[in-house]
């Protein structure tokens, strides 16, 4: 009996090109969106 080979976990890269903080939310889509899984220091 064969061993099956393995799939490598999927991966996603993400690069936040101009990514800016700013404390008001007016304007500002980044701040206006729902991140659960984003926490960002600052």
């Amino acid at each position: 009996m064969a061993i099956a080979p393995t799939r490598p976990k999927p991966l996603v890269l993400i690069v936040l090109d101009g990514w800016g903080y700013k404390e008001d939310s007016a304007h500002n889509a980044i701040a206006a969106a729902k991140k659960p899984l984003l926490k960002i220091s600052g």
